[in-house]
């Protein structure tokens, strides 16, 4: 966890609007990989994670500094807000989509209680599945990361990891993933994640 100098949202807004450096650094180091894990487990890579967070901060920093940021949320649900907009829109003109709805961010609203709870959550099974992929070790952690994360074929996994055909990469990503399951729901009980996983 990326630790900081600052240790509210208002002394983050009281140092960018008077142009502390140190301030710009340490909020944008604290907050990428939020942003990171989103993008890339919405079908992007880790090249678009850093496009739209660095065009996300710009927005969080200049609406800091016109007074323009709405201080009825953190800055962590304000930064994620945006990049999840700019992250859609993105997918929008790439599929062209026209299912995909996305709000002109001029006009966007801050997430209400509920949704700031949903990143909260979402955030901690992250950061639990991120511990159990390293209590998993290899081959698993990579050939799971690979397929989940990076989009990578079964074929360029057997290859990347020595194994003879697709369908042995296969199977033991089966074998690999179910004793993820198995050590993630052992952790903790989460039945809601367990539903989505089952889905």
């Amino acid at each position: 966890m990326v630790q900081s100098a600052y240790t509210s949202d208002d002394e983050f807004i009281w140092s960018i609007k008077n142009d502390e450096q140190s301030a710009i650094t340490n909020l944008y180091a604290l907050h990428y990989g939020m942003v990171f894990k989103f993008v890339l487990t919405n079908s992007g890579t880790e090249h678009d994670a850093k496009d739209i967070y660095q065009e996300a901060f710009i927005i969080l920093v200049r609406n800091i500094r016109h007074d323009k940021f709405r201080q009825g949320s953190s800055i962590k649900t304000y930064l994620y807000s945006i990049c999840r907009k700019l992250w859609y829109k993105e997918l929008q003109k790439r599929t062209r989509n026209d299912n995909i709805q996305v709000e002109d961010l001029e006009n966007f609203t801050d997430l209400d209680e509920q949704d700031e709870k949903d990143i909260q959550s979402y955030e901690q099974k992250f950061l639990l599945m991120d511990e159990c992929l390293k209590k998993l070790g290899e081959p698993c952690k990579t050939i799971i990361t690979d397929f989940y994360i990076h989009k990578k074929s079964m074929n360029d996994i057997a290859e990347n990891m020595g194994y003879s055909n697709a369908e042995n990469a296969k199977n033991q990503k089966y074998k690999c993933f179910k004793r993820l399951k198995k050590m993630f729901f052992k952790t903790e009980n989460y039945d809601a994640v367990q539903a989505e996983f089952n889905r």
